[in-house]
């Protein structure tokens, strides 16, 4: 039986003194457990996981949970079965049709300027493929948001380093 409602699984297989493996223990949590766990200060900050597929399984934006990246390519359409994977939710694109390509060339992380046609501003978004996982975490935010705040931690950085050396030479 199963609830019908998004959830996050970690699994494990369960291997027998003899090395012979028994079965899967599998544990589900709720998305919101998860977002708990993720803590961002900059409450301007969308994040996001999606799966292999591109499309977002879990989001502090809601309206982005259950959305597609870019579409799904032909020879990807079986595995990723939107109708099979999520009955009863049609998944619609969001404007990061020139990110995901990226990723697929294999690039593991990234950060890229563009324009939000969903937010109609420049942002940014960074994102990292998560080794071994078929999950991509992305975060978003606005252009000016993301250059305030390197800004400020370069800053900090450059304090640090000047009274560092100035201890130095006393």
């Amino acid at each position: 039986a199963t609830s019908g409602e998004l959830g996050i699984y970690f699994s494990r297989a369960v291997t027998g003194v003899d090395g012979n493996k028994n079965g899967v223990a599998v544990i589900k949590m709720n998305p919101a457990m998860v977002e708990s766990l993720i803590i961002i200060g900059n409450k301007n900050i969308d994040f996001m996981f999606s799966d292999e597929c591109g499309v977002v399984l879990f989001s502090n934006e809601t309206d982005f949970v259950y959305k597609g990246l870019v579409e799904i390519p032909p020879d990807s359409k079986e595995k990723c079965a939107v109708g099979t994977r999520f009955p009863g939710k049609e998944v619609t694109l969001l404007s990061y049709g020139m990110v995901l390509p990226e990723i697929k060339k294999g690039n593991s992380s990234d950060v890229v300027e563009f324009y939000d046609e969903y937010d109609n501003e420049n942002e940014v978004l960074s994102y990292v493929t998560l080794d071994g996982h078929p999950f991509i975490f992305l975060l978003e935010t606005g252009s000016d948001e993301f250059y305030k705040t390197a800004a400020s931690i370069s800053t900090t950085v450059g304090l640090f380093v000047a009274v560092a050396a100035l201890s130095a030479l006393f």
